[in-house]
């Protein structure tokens, strides 16, 4: 504030008054700066009127309140307080004692706080002290959930209660004048419970007695009362004073805890684990029944037995399992670990122990649940085989691929030069449009900007003249961001020919029902002819256009009608796939053929039942059978697809040629199997094979059913399986056709394809949180920089104060580091991420020294005390050049989260053993502000803002845990002093020693 606006508010008679007053008065701004003090305020803090002109009001407190006073000029500044008892600091550095009264007033276009302050004495003090503390009492008694009660034993009368007992009892403060204690509160048992304690009261005896209140309302209520006795000089009882507690909660405690280890005990009895309890020496003391059941140890054969003995435990987990039993103690945790030990049989088996401590019947035990894994064990093996199986398949994926930008320019490639249209040189950054023929980039541009839009993937197929001749491609294309898609190029020839032949396969088979001497005909649900081939022709006489129109009742024996026509209802009801009927079918001139039809309905594109169609033979024309048969048998061998004839019971009653090259056995061979022979003996494939055999038994078809099935060499191959059931007139099913295609190939690109996607996928999400980190935190830094020096602008304008100035340097220094360390840690993260890196012998000292050096500079404003307890500079680990920003990284935390005068850290070093294998353990001790217990496994995640105080970067201990573990090591961080976090760190590493 100008002296103008000064003197526009101090002038004349309240300028007058302000210097005169003998009360502190000081007048200060919004922003807590002082701009007028009176006289009496200058001669009590020793400083002339000037002096404290534009002063923050800190100046005039004590520095060791400094939060307080911080938390209490803040709450001022909001109006949140207009009074404090917060004393002044003197110019001489002497605290004074003051009652200060704050009011605000809106002058010159700002809120102004006047602050009057006295002085208060001793006998003030004191005085206020006294009649604070008699408020307290009162204050402290009402707040009091117990009830508190005093009365005069010989009248009864009660002369002090506090809230609680009013609230319980229901009575109002004036009945409880009234009412003569404590016969008005409890029923005549408990009085005469009452009236022996009371008889030790009077001998000066303090009592503990549980009685039932009861209430205004009637109920009874149990208390615990504490009571004792008031005397008068002459010894004689005066009053009973009584505190009581409501202790239904604990009597429903205490019946919950007798259910609850009632609880425990069925639930241990029943564990499908087994369950044993020791005590803290190791000794058994219970078992539970599925000790025996896994491990084949009684109750009795172990109990009173050391644990580790009883089972046998394998040498090379000893001492891990003594470290846990210490840490158990120690620490009070629940302790997991994977061990084998050996049965009662002498079985070597995989268990996962938990040791946790309980307390049961008021003592300490260890309590320990075995889970069997073995199996678990076995089949992470098999998965580890599987898994390296599934890479081989992964590296000789045939696909091509190609990364694409949103402009079809080419990026990048993977795929054999033998398999590209041209060389990369002619096709790596142009564009599509400038590589390929123009029919086909005509029709993949369009669907790379659909892919770019809705993220679908989509499918294109076309054909290239390769010098090989014509081949044909299918193009997967799919969306990686705004700005780049990945297509998949397979080569689909093989599958084209296919088609073809089954295609023409097709036309065959219409040619053979047209001239085959069955006859085919097709009816709609009325029974109406609407498609008849020449047999059927033939068998009734007429030109297949007189036919067509007509109901099937016109040229059939009129005895068969209600019969077929039954028959047609049930397949059409019961919706069967196929029924069999005989009748006889009139000709023109009067014969009659008795025909054999099997019968199927027609359904249309939605599923929807039209009508019909069946096959009808001349059982009569065994010669024309012959023949026909003759041509099928023909057909059946040579078709392109495996045909199996399978029984109810999976017996295979016929296949074909190529059902015999597909699975590698003599037809002989395969018509003494049974079809389940064939099938793959995984639990996937034992699944689908019962879902056929219970849709076969029920009459229901099964289509393109695809699964693996094992050839005579041993080999599995992909087939994709279609079904059929045979029916006799009664409906029943006799027989199971089936048609198998060998998808091999087809099948195991597919899967090698969507394995590439994944990978693809993992590669894309790892770079967007990389990009993502980058991005929000070196924003954060430029925005602390921005900040900073818009700060060092206004102070070196308006104050020109060279501290701040300073201090504001300071930070854009700092965020000048972070900056630096973010862009390194990010680089280091990539390199493990992407990178193999080899561990060679590295000598410990060194890099503990160099690690020192790093964190001098961070260390020239604070007093810091660094020891490393002596040990052989010949150590060496099995590490990297990384290792050095391990202990970088652990030795900046140590002093940027100390708020400390002096920094305290040491280095403590010792050699020890895991597993039988040599390590060295790391312990960086420091005094700072410490980790809580609920954080300590956050600091290690990628991306976690909760480190200590939230200054870093979200990434600095995440790549100190990555590293150390790409060693074989471990790091965690534990309490300086236990059970109290707030006293400092210990980061503890262990890494393998050379």
């Amino acid at each position: 504030m100008s002296n103008s606006k000064e003197l526009s508010i101090l002038n004349g008679f309240l300028g007058t008054c302000f210097d005169l007053i003998h009360d502190i008065v000081i007048i200060f701004d919004s922003k807590g700066r002082i701009i007028k003090i009176n006289e009496a305020c200058s001669n009590l803090l020793g400083y002339f009127i000037d002096d404290l002109y534009g002063k923050p009001l800190g100046v005039i407190y004590p520095q060791q309140s400094e939060y307080s006073t911080i938390e209490t000029i803040e709450s001022i500044l909001k109006g949140n307080i207009t009074t404090t008892q917060l004393p002044f600091l003197a110019k001489n550095g002497r605290l004074i004692n003051v009652s200060t009264r704050i009011a605000q007033k809106f002058i010159d276009n700002q809120f102004l706080f006047f602050a009057t302050s006295i002085e208060l004495t001793n006998n003030q003090i004191f005085k206020d002290a006294l009649v604070s503390e008699r408020q307290f009492s009162e204050v402290a008694l009402n707040a009091q959930r117990d009830t508190f009660f005093v009365f005069n034993p010989k009248t009864g009368k009660a002369v002090r209660w506090n809230k609680a007992f009013r609230e319980i009892s229901g009575y109002d403060d004036e009945e409880i004048a009234r009412l003569p204690a404590p016969q008005s509160y409890y029923n005549q048992s408990e009085l005469t419970k009452l009236e022996s304690k009371t008889m030790l009261v009077e001998k000066g005896e303090f009592i503990l007695v549980e009685a039932d209140l009861v209430t205004k309302d009637g109920s009874q209520i149990p208390f615990e009362y504490a009571a004792s006795g008031i005397f008068k000089d002459n010894g004689e009882l005066e009053y009973v004073v009584s505190i009581g507690r409501n202790i239904r909660d604990r009597i429903e405690t205490q019946q919950k805890l007798k259910e609850s280890e009632t609880k425990y005990r069925n639930l241990f009895e029943t564990s499908p684990n087994a369950i044993i309890l020791m005590d803290i020496t190791g000794k058994i003391v219970e078992a539970n029944s599925s000790v025996k059941k896994y491990y084949g140890y009684s109750r009795e054969d172990i109990v009173g037995k050391q644990g580790i003995d009883v089972y046998n435990v394998p040498e090379k987990f000893h001492h891990a399992l003594r470290e846990d039993f210490k840490q158990l103690l120690k620490e009070r945790t629940t302790i997991s670990r994977e061990i084998q030990i050996y049965t009662k049989d002498q079985t070597l088996t995989w268990i996962l122990y938990r040791s946790s401590l309980v307390e049961l019947e008021n003592t300490l035990l260890i309590q320990v649940i075995a889970q069997y894994i073995q199996d678990i064990k076995e089949a992470e093996q098999k998965l580890k085989e599987s898994e390296k199986k599934l890479l081989s398949i992964f590296e000789a994926i045939p696909d091509i691929f190609f990364l694409l930008s949103n402009d079809s320019t080419v990026l990048e490639y993977k795929g054999r030069l033998d398999e590209l249209y041209i060389s990369p040189e002619q096709f790596l950054g142009k564009k599509l449009v400038d590589i390929l023929p123009e029919d086909i980039s005509s029709q993949i541009l369009p669907l790379i900007r659909k892919v770019l839009k809705t993220k679908e993937p989509q499918l294109m197929e076309y054909s290239l003249e390769m010098p090989n001749g014509g081949l044909y491609y299918e193009a997967r294309l799919l969306y990686l961001s705004k700005k780049k898609i990945s297509v998949f190029i397979r080569d689909i020839t093989e599958r084209r020919i296919n088609e073809k032949i089954i295609k023409e396969s097709e036309e065959k088979y219409r040619t053979i029902i047209e001239r085959n001497y069955d006859g085919y005909f097709e009816v709609d649900l009325r029974g109406n002819y609407t498609h008849v081939n020449q047999r059927i022709s033939d068998f009734i006489g007429l030109p297949r256009h007189e036919i067509i129109g007509n109901n099937f009742r016109n040229f059939i024996n009129k005895e068969d009608i209600p019969r077929v026509y039954n028959i047609y209802h049930k397949l059409y009801e019961k919706k069967l796939p196929q029924i069999l009927l005989t009748y006889k079918l009139m000709n023109k001139d009067g014969t009659e053929h008795h025909v054999e039809t099997a019968a199927y309905l027609k359904k249309d594109s939605n599923n929807n039942i039209t009508g019909f169609y069946g096959i009808s033979r001349d059982v009569d024309l065994k010669t024309q059978l012959e023949e026909s048969e003759k041509k099928y048998k023909d057909l059946y061998e040579a078709a392109p697809n495996a045909y199996f004839s399978i029984d109810a019971r999976g017996s295979i009653l016929n296949c074909n040629q190529t059902a015999v090259e597909l699975f590698g056995y003599k037809k002989q061979e395969l018509l003494d199997m049974n079809i389940s022979d064939l099938h793959s003996q995984s639990e996937d494939s034992h699944e689908k094979i019962s879902t056929i055999f219970n849709r076969f038994l029920k009459g229901g078809e099964m289509r393109d059913l695809e699964l693996k099935m094992n050839k005579k060499n041993g080999e599995l191959v992909w087939i994709s399986m279609s079904l059929k059931p045979i029916f006799d007139d009664h409906g029943k099913v006799i027989e199971l056709r089936t048609m198998m295609l060998n998808i091999d190939k087809r099948k195991k690109a597919q899967l090698l394809l969507e394995e590439s996607e994944k990978k693809y996928r993992e590669a894309f999400d790892q770079i967007n949180f990389y990009k993502n980190l980058f991005a929000h935190d070196m924003n954060n830094i430029l925005h602390g920089v921005l900040s900073a020096t818009e700060l060092s602008e206004f102070y070196l304008n308006e104050y020109d104060d060279r501290q701040r100035l300073v201090e504001l340097l300071g930070i854009i220094k700092d965020c000048g580091y972070r900056g630096s360390n973010l862009i390194s840690n990010v680089q280091k993260l990539s390199k493990l991420d992407n990178t193999d890196l080899s561990l060679v012998e590295t000598n410990l000292y060194d890099v503990l020294k160099d690690a020192m050096k790093f964190i001098q500079p961070k260390t020239q404003d604070k007093e810091i005390s660094m020891y490393i307890n002596p040990f052989s500079k010949e150590i060496n680990v099995w590490a990297n050049e990384l290792l050095l920003d391990v202990f970088e990284n652990i030795f900046s935390n140590a002093i940027s989260y100390n708020n400390k005068d002096k920094i305290e850290l040491e280095v403590k070093i010792t050699e020890i053993e895991r597993n039988s294998n040599p390590f060295v353990k790391i312990e960086f001790i420091d005094n700072g502000m410490g980790i809580q217990d609920a954080r300590k496994q956050k600091i290690f995640e990628m991306g976690n803002k909760d480190s200590k105080g939230g200054k870093g970067m979200g990434i600095g201990l995440s790549l100190v845990k990555k590293i150390v573990e790409s060693y074989s090591g471990t790091i965690r961080v534990q309490n300086r002093v236990k059970g109290d976090y707030s006293m400092g760190c210990n980061f503890v590493v262990n890494i393998p020693r050379v």
